[in-house]
């Protein structure tokens, strides 16, 4: 990717709108849900007029998937320490704490819109399946998906499916933390302390 330093002045110029744009859809899916989420109103909060948007993208679906990816960058960024963690429990609580972020809504609106409508679903299909880093089991407990045994398998899918289900929730109720979320996380956390003291106990 060419350094935004080594751009002419329109190239810049276009990159900013663009991001304009996709922070503003980022902002309505996570305000107003899929179904409210107009071209209209994005470019009123991105403060630019219809036909710069009509100039950057070619229709809504498309500014979708450069918003949805742009939510799996911000997710998938690395811990303040810069170091990702090397064991489950780590990977429990980074993983909470993706799916804690108001961006992982905006990611379940746009889940729901391309299960609803099949040309929408056809553009993202890609940039979904980027971004199914954000839960990997296999990177839970660091070793070839082949080499890991079936219960821990097991446990880590719990756990990633566990994680989106408290995500999913959230968007849903739009109220933030739900009633029963920390009983979920502690019982996640006994389960992913127990994979970690199995996978030191076989080292």
């Amino acid at each position: 990717m060419s350094n935004v330093a080594s751009l002419t002045v329109n190239e810049q110029r276009s990159l900013a709108t663009r991001k304009l744009l996709v922070d503003a859809a980022l902002d309505c899916l996570v305000d107003v849900g899929f179904s409210r989420t107009t071209g209209v109103e994005i470019c009123r909060r991105a403060g630019v007029t219809r036909g710069a948007l009509n100039h950057h993208y070619a229709d809504l679906a498309e500014l979708f998937v450069d918003a949805l990816r742009s939510a799996y960058d911000m997710l998938l960024s690395p811990a303040p320490s810069g170091d990702m963690p090397h064991n489950c429990e780590g990977y429990l609580r980074l993983g909470y704490a993706r799916v804690t972020q108001p961006e992982f809504k905006a990611i379940v609106e746009l889940w729901l819109a391309s299960r609803n409508d099949a040309e929408i679903g056809s553009q993202l299909a890609h940039a979904i399946a980027d971004g199914s880093a954000l839960f990997d089991p296999v990177r839970i407990v660091g070793q070839p998906e082949g080499d890991v045994e079936p219960e821990v398998a097991a446990a880590c899918r719990t756990i990633q499916e566990a994680l989106i289900g408290l995500g999913l929730g959230r968007a849903v109720s739009g109220a933030g933390e739900m009633a029963h979320e920390r009983a979920v996380f502690g019982v996640l956390l006994e389960l992913a302390r127990g994979i970690d003291s199995r996978q030191r106990n076989d080292c």
